[in-house]
Protein backbone atom coordinates (compact mmCIF):
# COMPACT_ATOMS: atom_id res chain seq x y z
CA UNK A 1 0.00 0.00 0.00
CA UNK A 2 1.23 3.56 -0.61
CA UNK A 3 2.26 5.87 1.74
CA UNK A 4 -0.78 8.07 2.40
CA UNK A 5 -0.62 11.81 3.50
CA UNK A 6 -3.00 12.21 6.04
CA UNK A 7 -4.69 15.50 7.71
CA UNK A 8 -5.51 15.48 11.58
CA UNK A 9 -9.18 14.98 10.62
CA UNK A 10 -8.27 12.05 8.66
CA UNK A 11 -7.05 10.07 11.25
CA UNK A 12 -8.57 11.52 14.28
CA UNK A 13 -12.02 11.36 15.26
CA UNK A 14 -13.11 14.67 17.22
CA UNK A 15 -16.41 13.50 17.45
CA UNK A 16 -17.82 11.76 20.74
CA UNK A 17 -17.60 7.90 20.59
CA UNK A 18 -18.55 5.37 23.60
CA UNK A 19 -15.36 2.66 23.55
CA UNK A 20 -16.48 -0.42 22.36
CA UNK A 21 -15.44 -3.73 24.74
CA UNK A 22 -12.46 -4.65 22.59
CA UNK A 23 -10.40 -1.82 21.71
CA UNK A 24 -6.42 -1.06 21.63
CA UNK A 25 -5.14 1.63 24.21
CA UNK A 26 -1.64 3.50 23.36
CA UNK A 27 0.58 5.77 24.48
CA UNK A 28 4.04 7.39 22.88
CA UNK A 29 6.84 8.99 24.69
CA UNK A 30 9.16 11.22 22.82
CA UNK A 31 12.88 12.67 22.70
CA UNK A 32 12.89 16.28 22.35
CA UNK A 33 10.10 18.46 21.71
CA UNK A 34 11.43 19.53 17.69
CA UNK A 35 11.10 16.75 16.04
CA UNK A 36 8.79 14.84 18.83
CA UNK A 37 10.54 11.23 17.66
CA UNK A 38 9.30 8.73 18.99
CA UNK A 39 11.75 6.93 21.80
CA UNK A 40 8.59 4.34 23.32
CA UNK A 41 5.50 3.05 21.86
CA UNK A 42 3.23 1.29 24.45
CA UNK A 43 0.00 -0.55 24.10
CA UNK A 44 -2.67 -2.41 26.02
CA UNK A 45 -4.66 -4.88 24.07
CA UNK A 46 -8.58 -4.79 25.70
CA UNK A 47 -10.83 -7.77 24.76
CA UNK A 48 -14.36 -8.11 26.76
CA UNK A 49 -13.18 -5.14 28.64
CA UNK A 50 -10.17 -6.90 30.48
CA UNK A 51 -6.85 -5.67 29.48
CA UNK A 52 -4.87 -9.25 28.06
CA UNK A 53 -2.46 -7.65 26.68
CA UNK A 54 0.32 -4.99 27.29
CA UNK A 55 3.81 -4.19 25.26
CA UNK A 56 5.88 -1.72 24.74
CA UNK A 57 9.26 -0.55 22.35
CA UNK A 58 11.99 1.29 23.26
CA UNK A 59 12.93 3.05 19.90
CA UNK A 60 15.78 5.11 18.84
CA UNK A 61 15.01 8.71 18.26
CA UNK A 62 16.35 10.90 15.41
CA UNK A 63 19.98 11.38 16.05
CA UNK A 64 19.53 9.32 19.23
CA UNK A 65 18.92 12.77 20.64
CA UNK A 66 16.99 14.20 23.52
CA UNK A 67 16.04 17.53 25.69
CA UNK A 68 16.83 17.80 29.16
CA UNK A 69 13.20 19.20 29.62
CA UNK A 70 11.69 15.69 27.66
CA UNK A 71 14.28 12.99 29.57
CA UNK A 72 12.84 14.87 32.88
CA UNK A 73 9.29 13.72 31.92
CA UNK A 74 10.03 10.05 30.95
CA UNK A 75 13.67 9.70 32.30
CA UNK A 76 14.78 8.28 29.12
CA UNK A 77 17.99 9.67 27.77
CA UNK A 78 20.72 8.60 24.72
CA UNK A 79 21.99 5.58 26.75
CA UNK A 80 18.55 4.30 26.73
CA UNK A 81 18.30 3.72 22.99
CA UNK A 82 21.35 3.23 21.99
CA UNK A 83 21.07 -0.15 21.15
CA UNK A 84 17.28 0.11 20.33
CA UNK A 85 16.03 -0.07 16.49
CA UNK A 86 14.68 2.51 14.60
CA UNK A 87 10.91 3.60 14.05
CA UNK A 88 10.75 1.54 10.74
CA UNK A 89 12.38 -2.04 12.11
CA UNK A 90 9.72 -1.89 15.04
CA UNK A 91 6.09 -0.29 13.09
CA UNK A 92 5.53 -3.73 11.28
CA UNK A 93 4.92 -5.24 14.72
CA UNK A 94 3.15 -2.73 16.32
CA UNK A 95 0.95 -2.35 13.24
CA UNK A 96 -0.03 -5.77 13.71
CA UNK A 97 -1.77 -4.26 17.05
CA UNK A 98 -3.60 -1.45 15.48
CA UNK A 99 -4.64 -2.39 11.87
CA UNK A 100 -8.12 -3.20 12.23
CA UNK A 101 -8.47 -2.20 15.77
CA UNK A 102 -10.26 0.37 18.00
CA UNK A 103 -7.35 2.44 19.13
CA UNK A 104 -7.72 4.92 21.96
CA UNK A 105 -5.51 7.67 23.68
CA UNK A 106 -5.58 9.83 26.38
CA UNK A 107 -5.01 13.34 24.95
CA UNK A 108 -4.89 11.73 21.97
CA UNK A 109 -5.78 14.75 19.75
CA UNK A 110 -2.54 16.87 21.51
CA UNK A 111 0.12 14.37 21.56
CA UNK A 112 -0.70 10.78 19.89
CA UNK A 113 -2.17 11.85 16.70
CA UNK A 114 0.19 14.69 15.60
CA UNK A 115 3.66 12.26 16.84
CA UNK A 116 2.28 9.38 15.25
CA UNK A 117 2.18 11.53 12.08
CA UNK A 118 4.95 13.21 12.24
CA UNK A 119 7.00 9.99 12.78
CA UNK A 120 5.32 8.25 10.26
CA UNK A 121 5.73 10.98 7.74
CA UNK A 122 9.56 11.49 8.37
CA UNK A 123 10.55 7.90 7.85
CA UNK A 124 7.70 7.18 4.76
CA UNK A 125 6.12 4.10 6.64
CA UNK A 126 3.49 2.64 4.04
CA UNK A 127 0.36 2.29 6.59
CA UNK A 128 -3.10 2.06 6.22
CA UNK A 129 -5.25 4.87 7.86
CA UNK A 130 -5.41 5.38 11.57
CA UNK A 131 -8.71 6.48 13.33
CA UNK A 132 -7.45 7.39 16.96
CA UNK A 133 -9.82 8.03 19.46
CA UNK A 134 -9.60 10.69 22.90
CA UNK A 135 -10.06 8.89 26.05
CA UNK A 136 -9.91 12.65 27.42
CA UNK A 137 -12.96 13.90 25.63
CA UNK A 138 -15.25 11.19 27.66
CA UNK A 139 -15.30 13.41 30.51
CA UNK A 140 -15.96 16.74 31.24
CA UNK A 141 -15.48 18.94 34.55
CA UNK A 142 -17.89 21.99 35.24
CA UNK A 143 -15.77 22.81 38.10
CA UNK A 144 -12.30 23.56 36.00
CA UNK A 145 -10.45 24.24 32.98
CA UNK A 146 -10.53 20.80 31.21
CA UNK A 147 -7.11 21.41 29.17
CA UNK A 148 -5.71 22.35 32.69
CA UNK A 149 -4.78 18.77 34.32
CA UNK A 150 -8.39 18.59 35.65
CA UNK A 151 -8.86 15.36 33.31
CA UNK A 152 -5.58 14.75 32.61
CA UNK A 153 -4.64 10.84 32.53
CA UNK A 154 -3.44 10.89 36.17
CA UNK A 155 -6.64 12.71 37.61
CA UNK A 156 -8.72 10.58 35.84
CA UNK A 157 -7.20 7.71 36.89
CA UNK A 158 -7.92 8.90 40.76
CA UNK A 159 -11.78 9.86 39.90
CA UNK A 160 -11.73 6.36 39.49
CA UNK A 161 -9.74 4.77 42.55
CA UNK A 162 -7.03 3.40 40.44
CA UNK A 163 -3.47 3.79 41.18
CA UNK A 164 -1.09 6.10 38.62
CA UNK A 165 2.24 4.32 38.66
CA UNK A 166 5.08 4.69 36.61
CA UNK A 167 3.54 7.53 34.67
CA UNK A 168 5.32 8.41 31.39
CA UNK A 169 6.03 4.67 30.88
CA UNK A 170 4.22 4.64 27.62
CA UNK A 171 3.47 0.41 28.21
CA UNK A 172 1.92 1.67 31.65
CA UNK A 173 0.15 4.26 30.43
CA UNK A 174 -1.22 2.95 27.81
CA UNK A 175 -2.43 0.58 30.42
CA UNK A 176 -3.83 2.90 32.45
CA UNK A 177 -5.51 4.33 29.66
CA UNK A 178 -7.49 1.05 29.11
CA UNK A 179 -8.03 0.78 33.38
CA UNK A 180 -10.21 4.51 32.86
CA UNK A 181 -11.52 2.80 29.76
CA UNK A 182 -12.72 -0.04 30.71
CA UNK A 183 -14.24 1.63 34.68
CA UNK A 184 -16.23 3.93 32.23
CA UNK A 185 -17.43 1.09 30.15
CA UNK A 186 -18.61 -0.59 33.75
CA UNK A 187 -20.73 2.58 34.31
CA UNK A 188 -18.40 4.09 37.41
CA UNK A 189 -18.89 7.78 38.10
CA UNK A 190 -15.52 9.54 38.17
CA UNK A 191 -15.13 11.46 41.66
CA UNK A 192 -13.65 14.62 40.93
CA UNK A 193 -13.18 15.71 44.41
CA UNK A 194 -11.93 12.24 45.67
CA UNK A 195 -9.20 12.98 42.29
CA UNK A 196 -8.49 16.44 43.22
CA UNK A 197 -8.20 15.16 46.73
CA UNK A 198 -5.57 12.34 45.58
CA UNK A 199 -3.62 14.76 43.63
CA UNK A 200 -2.81 17.12 46.72
CA UNK A 201 -1.71 13.92 49.04
CA UNK A 202 0.34 12.94 45.35
CA UNK A 203 1.95 16.32 45.72
CA UNK A 204 2.94 16.70 49.02
CA UNK A 205 4.46 12.79 49.18
CA UNK A 206 6.25 14.54 46.04
CA UNK A 207 7.18 17.24 47.75
CA UNK A 208 8.33 15.95 50.88
CA UNK A 209 10.57 12.96 48.77
CA UNK A 210 12.18 16.05 46.99
CA UNK A 211 12.99 17.79 50.39
CA UNK A 212 14.10 14.48 51.42
CA UNK A 213 16.56 14.37 47.86
CA UNK A 214 17.59 17.98 48.60
CA UNK A 215 18.61 16.89 52.47
CA UNK A 216 20.70 13.59 50.73
CA UNK A 217 22.15 15.75 47.90
CA UNK A 218 23.50 17.65 50.77
CA UNK A 219 24.76 15.06 52.67
CA UNK A 220 26.18 13.72 49.28
CA UNK A 221 28.81 16.82 49.34
CA UNK A 222 29.96 16.67 52.44
CA UNK A 223 30.71 12.98 51.96
CA UNK A 224 32.67 13.95 48.69
CA UNK A 225 34.47 16.59 50.36
CA UNK A 226 35.36 14.15 52.91
CA UNK A 227 36.61 12.03 50.77
CA UNK A 228 37.77 14.91 48.71
CA UNK A 229 40.29 15.78 51.75
CA UNK A 230 41.62 12.10 52.49
CA UNK A 231 42.36 10.84 48.74
CA UNK A 232 43.99 14.17 47.78
CA UNK A 233 47.28 15.98 48.38
CA UNK A 234 45.52 19.26 48.27
CA UNK A 235 43.93 18.21 51.49
CA UNK A 236 47.53 19.84 53.02
CA UNK A 237 46.39 23.58 51.64
CA UNK A 238 45.55 25.72 54.62
CA UNK A 239 42.04 27.32 55.35
CA UNK A 240 40.27 23.83 54.00
CA UNK A 241 36.15 24.23 54.49
CA UNK A 242 33.32 22.65 53.72
CA UNK A 243 31.38 23.55 50.51
CA UNK A 244 29.86 26.99 51.42
CA UNK A 245 26.24 26.03 50.30
CA UNK A 246 26.00 24.96 53.52
CA UNK A 247 26.29 28.03 55.04
CA UNK A 248 25.83 30.99 52.13
CA UNK A 249 23.10 32.26 50.44
CA UNK A 250 23.69 32.89 46.83
CA UNK A 251 20.92 34.05 43.87
CA UNK A 252 20.54 30.77 41.48
CA UNK A 253 21.21 32.81 38.87
CA UNK A 254 24.55 34.13 40.43
CA UNK A 255 27.70 33.20 38.59
CA UNK A 256 31.39 33.63 39.84
CA UNK A 257 32.43 37.28 40.54
CA UNK A 258 36.00 36.70 40.76
CA UNK A 259 38.57 35.97 37.72
CA UNK A 260 41.39 33.87 36.90
CA UNK A 261 44.61 35.10 37.22
CA UNK A 262 46.22 34.10 34.72
CA UNK A 263 49.22 35.48 35.48
CA UNK A 264 50.02 32.94 38.67
CA UNK A 265 47.69 30.13 36.44
CA UNK A 266 49.88 27.08 36.60
CA UNK A 267 49.92 26.15 32.58
CA UNK A 268 53.26 23.90 32.94
CA UNK A 269 52.55 20.31 30.99
CA UNK A 270 52.99 19.04 34.41
CA UNK A 271 50.21 20.57 36.26
CA UNK A 272 47.56 18.13 37.58
CA UNK A 273 44.78 18.75 34.47
CA UNK A 274 47.00 18.65 31.78
CA UNK A 275 45.38 15.99 28.94
CA UNK A 276 42.82 15.24 31.78
CA UNK A 277 38.70 14.65 31.18
CA UNK A 278 37.65 17.28 33.51
CA UNK A 279 33.20 17.97 34.57
CA UNK A 280 32.85 20.97 35.98
CA UNK A 281 29.37 20.91 38.15
CA UNK A 282 28.53 23.80 40.05
CA UNK A 283 29.28 27.51 40.04
CA UNK A 284 32.57 28.35 42.13
CA UNK A 285 33.97 32.27 42.54
CA UNK A 286 35.28 32.35 39.50
CA UNK A 287 32.92 32.43 36.76
CA UNK A 288 32.40 29.58 34.56
CA UNK A 289 33.35 31.16 31.35
CA UNK A 290 36.50 32.09 33.16
CA UNK A 291 37.16 28.88 34.07
CA UNK A 292 36.57 27.21 31.09
CA UNK A 293 39.27 29.36 29.58
CA UNK A 294 41.45 28.60 32.46
CA UNK A 295 40.87 24.88 31.92
CA UNK A 296 41.79 25.29 28.22
CA UNK A 297 45.21 26.83 29.39
CA UNK A 298 46.15 23.93 31.27
CA UNK A 299 45.71 21.46 28.23
CA UNK A 300 42.27 20.02 30.35
CA UNK A 301 39.54 18.14 28.14
CA UNK A 302 36.66 19.76 29.30
CA UNK A 303 33.33 17.58 29.08
CA UNK A 304 29.77 18.15 30.21
CA UNK A 305 29.24 14.82 31.19
CA UNK A 306 30.46 12.28 33.50
CA UNK A 307 31.51 9.36 31.96
CA UNK A 308 33.84 6.32 32.60
CA UNK A 309 36.31 8.38 30.84
CA UNK A 310 36.15 11.24 33.25
CA UNK A 311 39.53 11.22 35.39
CA UNK A 312 38.43 14.65 37.51
CA UNK A 313 35.54 16.68 38.77
CA UNK A 314 35.53 19.80 40.13
CA UNK A 315 32.54 20.42 42.52
CA UNK A 316 31.26 24.39 42.55
CA UNK A 317 29.94 25.74 45.74
CA UNK A 318 26.96 25.86 44.92
CA UNK A 319 23.71 24.69 42.09
CA UNK A 320 26.00 21.23 42.22
CA UNK A 321 23.84 18.75 39.95
CA UNK A 322 22.57 16.18 41.72
CA UNK A 323 22.55 13.34 38.93
CA UNK A 324 26.07 14.44 37.99
CA UNK A 325 26.88 13.57 41.69
CA UNK A 326 24.64 10.37 41.74
CA UNK A 327 26.67 9.15 38.31
CA UNK A 328 30.16 10.06 39.97
CA UNK A 329 29.13 7.77 43.19
CA UNK A 330 28.11 4.91 40.64
CA UNK A 331 31.21 5.24 39.14
CA UNK A 332 33.72 5.51 42.24
CA UNK A 333 31.36 2.50 43.54
CA UNK A 334 32.14 0.68 40.40
CA UNK A 335 35.63 0.90 40.53
CA UNK A 336 36.73 4.01 38.26
CA UNK A 337 39.20 6.41 39.64
CA UNK A 338 37.96 10.00 39.25
CA UNK A 339 39.68 12.76 41.39
CA UNK A 340 37.10 15.48 43.47
CA UNK A 341 38.47 18.81 43.58
CA UNK A 342 35.50 20.51 46.21
CA UNK A 343 35.29 24.33 47.29
CA UNK A 344 36.83 27.39 46.44
CA UNK A 345 39.94 27.03 48.14
CA UNK A 346 40.99 23.37 46.66
CA UNK A 347 40.21 25.14 43.20
CA UNK A 348 42.70 28.21 43.82
CA UNK A 349 45.30 25.58 44.49
CA UNK A 350 44.46 23.49 41.55
CA UNK A 351 44.64 26.52 39.44
CA UNK A 352 48.10 28.28 41.03
CA UNK A 353 50.32 25.88 43.17
CA UNK A 354 52.68 25.27 40.59
CA UNK A 355 54.29 22.53 42.70
CA UNK A 356 51.20 20.12 42.47
CA UNK A 357 51.16 17.32 39.95
CA UNK A 358 48.53 14.84 38.49
CA UNK A 359 50.36 12.11 41.23
CA UNK A 360 49.53 14.42 43.95
CA UNK A 361 45.79 14.38 43.31
CA UNK A 362 44.94 11.05 41.56
CA UNK A 363 42.79 8.59 43.59
CA UNK A 364 45.39 4.99 43.79
CA UNK A 365 43.11 2.60 45.55
CA UNK A 366 39.93 1.70 43.32
CA UNK A 367 36.56 1.29 44.92
CA UNK A 368 36.16 -2.37 45.94
CA UNK A 369 32.11 -3.53 45.84
CA UNK A 370 31.18 -5.31 48.74
CA UNK A 371 27.41 -6.79 48.34
CA UNK A 372 26.23 -8.82 51.06
CA UNK A 373 23.11 -9.68 49.48
CA UNK A 374 20.19 -9.72 52.21
CA UNK A 375 16.27 -10.10 52.15
CA UNK A 376 16.16 -6.39 52.50
CA UNK A 377 17.65 -6.18 48.61
CA UNK A 378 15.51 -8.96 47.98
CA UNK A 379 12.38 -7.25 49.26
CA UNK A 380 13.71 -3.59 48.07
CA UNK A 381 14.14 -4.95 44.58
CA UNK A 382 11.92 -7.28 44.08
CA UNK A 383 9.36 -6.82 40.84
CA UNK A 384 5.80 -7.14 40.70
CA UNK A 385 4.14 -9.47 38.44
CA UNK A 386 0.68 -9.72 38.44
CA UNK A 387 -2.01 -11.00 35.76
CA UNK A 388 -3.36 -9.55 33.40
CA UNK A 389 0.20 -6.71 32.99
CA UNK A 390 2.55 -8.99 31.15
CA UNK A 391 5.08 -6.41 32.62
CA UNK A 392 8.34 -8.97 31.85
CA UNK A 393 7.74 -8.91 27.85
CA UNK A 394 10.95 -7.46 26.43
CA UNK A 395 12.63 -8.06 29.69
CA UNK A 396 16.30 -10.03 29.87
CA UNK A 397 16.18 -12.83 32.42
CA UNK A 398 18.73 -15.22 34.10
CA UNK A 399 17.59 -18.36 35.04
CA UNK A 400 19.85 -20.50 37.21
CA UNK A 401 20.28 -24.10 37.54
CA UNK A 402 18.63 -24.71 41.07
CA UNK A 403 14.74 -24.61 40.46
CA UNK A 404 12.50 -27.03 41.41
CA UNK A 405 11.69 -28.37 37.71
CA UNK A 406 13.22 -28.90 33.98
CA UNK A 407 14.20 -25.09 33.82
CA UNK A 408 14.19 -25.74 29.90
CA UNK A 409 10.21 -25.34 30.33
CA UNK A 410 10.47 -22.94 32.13
CA UNK A 411 12.28 -20.76 30.12
CA UNK A 412 10.30 -21.22 27.79
CA UNK A 413 7.62 -20.60 29.42
CA UNK A 414 8.76 -16.96 29.77
CA UNK A 415 9.92 -16.68 26.37
CA UNK A 416 6.08 -17.13 25.15
CA UNK A 417 5.34 -13.99 27.47
CA UNK A 418 7.87 -11.93 25.43
CA UNK A 419 11.17 -12.58 27.38
CA UNK A 420 14.14 -13.07 26.67
CA UNK A 421 16.32 -16.00 28.90
CA UNK A 422 19.90 -16.47 29.52
CA UNK A 423 22.03 -18.98 31.01
CA UNK A 424 24.45 -16.81 32.41
CA UNK A 425 24.94 -13.72 34.21
CA UNK A 426 25.62 -10.88 31.97
CA UNK A 427 25.32 -7.28 32.02
CA UNK A 428 22.30 -7.31 29.74
CA UNK A 429 20.59 -9.50 32.59
CA UNK A 430 17.83 -7.10 33.87
CA UNK A 431 15.60 -9.82 36.04
CA UNK A 432 16.80 -12.66 38.08
CA UNK A 433 14.58 -15.35 38.58
CA UNK A 434 15.01 -16.54 41.90
CA UNK A 435 13.50 -20.18 42.65
CA UNK A 436 11.05 -20.77 45.87
CA UNK A 437 13.77 -22.35 48.01
CA UNK A 438 16.28 -19.35 47.44
CA UNK A 439 13.77 -17.12 48.57
CA UNK A 440 12.66 -19.61 51.20
CA UNK A 441 16.33 -19.40 52.47
CA UNK A 442 16.34 -15.77 52.58
CA UNK A 443 13.57 -15.09 54.44
CA UNK A 444 15.31 -17.49 57.34
CA UNK A 445 18.74 -15.08 56.98
CA UNK A 446 20.60 -17.43 55.19
CA UNK A 447 22.00 -17.51 51.71
CA UNK A 448 22.27 -19.91 48.61
CA UNK A 449 24.53 -20.80 45.64
CA UNK A 450 22.13 -18.82 43.77
CA UNK A 451 23.07 -15.56 45.89
CA UNK A 452 26.73 -15.92 46.24
CA UNK A 453 26.91 -16.46 42.92
CA UNK A 454 25.01 -13.21 42.15
CA UNK A 455 27.25 -11.17 45.13
CA UNK A 456 30.12 -12.78 43.14
CA UNK A 457 28.91 -11.73 39.77
CA UNK A 458 28.17 -8.34 41.22
CA UNK A 459 31.18 -7.36 43.57
CA UNK A 460 33.88 -8.01 40.58
CA UNK A 461 32.18 -6.73 37.21
CA UNK A 462 33.63 -2.54 37.32
CA UNK A 463 30.48 -2.26 34.32
CA UNK A 464 27.57 -3.20 36.60
CA UNK A 465 25.83 -0.97 38.93
CA UNK A 466 22.94 -2.91 41.32
CA UNK A 467 19.79 -2.11 39.28
CA UNK A 468 19.03 -5.67 38.71
CA UNK A 469 15.17 -7.02 39.60
CA UNK A 470 14.28 -10.38 41.07
CA UNK A 471 11.10 -11.85 39.51
CA UNK A 472 9.91 -15.57 41.89
CA UNK A 473 9.41 -18.66 40.63
CA UNK A 474 6.20 -18.60 42.05
CA UNK A 475 5.03 -15.50 40.73
CA UNK A 476 5.87 -16.66 37.02
CA UNK A 477 3.74 -19.67 37.71
CA UNK A 478 0.81 -17.61 39.35
CA UNK A 479 0.68 -15.48 36.85
CA UNK A 480 0.76 -17.85 33.71
CA UNK A 481 -2.03 -19.68 35.78
CA UNK A 482 -4.37 -16.96 35.89
CA UNK A 483 -3.20 -16.56 31.50
CA UNK A 484 -3.91 -20.35 30.93
CA UNK A 485 -7.28 -20.09 32.91
CA UNK A 486 -8.55 -16.94 31.80
CA UNK A 487 -7.17 -16.99 27.95
CA UNK A 488 -7.17 -20.52 26.91
CA UNK A 489 -3.51 -20.45 26.55
CA UNK A 490 -2.92 -24.17 25.19
CA UNK A 491 0.97 -24.23 24.47
CA UNK A 492 1.18 -22.33 27.60
CA UNK A 493 -0.53 -24.76 29.19
CA UNK A 494 1.35 -28.01 27.79
CA UNK A 495 4.89 -25.96 28.85
CA UNK A 496 2.91 -25.35 32.58
CA UNK A 497 2.27 -29.36 32.75
CA UNK A 498 5.53 -30.46 31.57
CA UNK A 499 6.90 -27.90 34.39
CA UNK A 500 4.75 -28.91 37.11
CA UNK A 501 5.25 -32.48 36.36
CA UNK A 502 8.81 -32.24 36.19
CA UNK A 503 9.29 -30.62 39.74
CA UNK A 504 7.07 -33.23 41.34
CA UNK A 505 3.52 -30.98 41.06
CA UNK A 506 0.50 -32.29 40.52
CA UNK A 507 -0.57 -29.77 37.63
CA UNK A 508 -4.49 -30.07 38.43
CA UNK A 509 -4.74 -30.76 41.97
CA UNK A 510 -2.42 -29.31 43.83
CA UNK A 511 -3.57 -26.20 46.25
CA UNK A 512 -0.88 -23.66 45.17
CA UNK A 513 -0.25 -24.01 41.58
CA UNK A 514 -3.15 -26.79 39.90
CA UNK A 515 -4.92 -25.78 37.48
CA UNK A 516 -8.28 -27.06 38.77
CA UNK A 517 -8.37 -24.72 42.09
CA UNK A 518 -7.55 -21.71 39.36
CA UNK A 519 -10.47 -22.46 37.31
CA UNK A 520 -12.53 -22.83 39.76
CA UNK A 521 -11.91 -19.87 41.37
CA UNK A 522 -12.50 -18.26 37.84
CA UNK A 523 -15.90 -19.68 37.60
CA UNK A 524 -17.14 -18.09 40.68
CA UNK A 525 -15.74 -14.78 40.11
CA UNK A 526 -17.94 -15.31 36.67
CA UNK A 527 -20.92 -16.44 38.04
CA UNK A 528 -20.66 -13.76 41.07
CA UNK A 529 -20.06 -10.90 38.01
CA UNK A 530 -23.56 -11.91 36.20
CA UNK A 531 -25.12 -11.36 39.16
CA UNK A 532 -23.74 -8.20 40.03
CA UNK A 533 -24.98 -7.35 36.28
CA UNK A 534 -28.45 -8.76 37.52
Amino acid sequence: MLMKHLKLSDIMCTTYKTPSRDFVAIDVEYATRHDQSICQFGLAVVSNAKIVEVRSWYIQPLGNKYDEQTTEVHGMTSETTADCPILPEVWPEIAMYLDGSEIWAHNAISVEVPVIEKNLRAYSIHHTPYVIYDSMRLFIREDTNRWNGGIGLENCLYAFGLPCENHHDAGEDAAMCAQVLIAFLNGQEPNWILADETMKRVKEMHRLQEEKERAEHQACQLDLFSDALTSTSLSSCTNQHAPSIFYKEYSDLDDGIDEVDYSRLNVANTNPLFGCNVVITGFFHISRSQLRKALDAMGAKRSNTVTKKTQAVLIGERNVGPKKLQEITNLIHNGYNIARITGDEQLDSLLYDTSLSAKDFAIHEPAKKELNFTLNHYLKHKYALSYPNNSIANKELYFPDHFGGDMQFLCQICGNLGAFGNWDLNPQVTHVVLPLSTVAILQNRGKDDVIREYEEFYNRSLAVTFDASFVTEHDILKFVRERIVRQNDEITARLYVAYLQSAGIDPENDYKFGLAVARRNYAKEMSNAVQDAQ
